[in-house]
């Protein structure tokens, strides 16, 4: 049982790091375990692979092609950069990488994969300001699941947002396309069935 809470911050090299509520990567490759309890887990920059496990989670990739695991409970998983007006976490300031205070840059490459796991998940594909995942790049989300309570967060408004079909993995099995405005932003891979507007939130400045 977790009842002490603290704050691993790694350094530019290779990091991996367990046992906190808060944890914190930088550049380079990350691998961050955030085992029980509510956990707050960010990558920051490098291509980082975060394990949220038992308890609700929010498992922040930040900028790079990040892996991301919620497993256990009800977690918030965000793959690219997210911008907010302001937040009520004083313990997280001193992190630069805790949230982007940039706009999204429209053109970046970037691939990240979500694994909700059980429970009710938030999949964030956007902020107060902005769709991630514009220009090339978009996620690939592993495990939607409208039935257990996920929801797909999304910038903007629902007539922005049209849906296709392909095959990502080419492995006959279809996968279900998102666009914002013409844009691929995600692929919800092996996912045959289709899209309402129960299944999405509309962001806001949450924090």
């Amino acid at each position: 049982m977790e009842n002490i809470q603290f704050t691993q911050v790694g350094t530019d090299s290779n990091d991996v790091y367990g046992y906190g509520d808060y944890l914190f990567g930088e550049s380079g490759v990350d691998v961050i375990d955030g085992l029980g309890g509510d956990d707050y887990l960010s990558g920051a920059a490098g291509d980082d692979i975060l394990f949220g496990w038992t308890g609700n989670d929010t498992v922040a990739g930040g900028s790079g092609n990040d892996i991301l695991y919620g497993e256990d409970g009800n977690d918030r998983l965000i793959g690219a950069e997210y911008r907010v007006h302001s937040f009520n976490y004083p313990e997280l300031t001193e992190d630069p990488y805790a949230f982007a205070n940039e706009p999204v840059d429209p053109n970046i490459i970037e691939f990240d994969e979500y694994y909700g796991g059980a429970g009710a998940d938030t999949f964030v594909l956007g902020d107060a300001f902005n769709a991630h995942y514009r220009g090339t790049g978009f996620a690939i989300v592993k495990d939607f699941n409208p039935a257990e309570g996920d929801k797909l967060e999304v910038f903007g408004k629902l007539e922005d947002y049209t849906l296709g079909t392909g095959d990502l993995f080419g492995d006959g099995v279809s996968d279900l396309i998102l666009d914002y405005q013409g844009e691929t932003i995600a692929m919800l891979t092996d996912y045959t069935g289709t899209l309402v507007a129960e299944d999405f939130n509309f962001s806001a400045d949450i924090f």
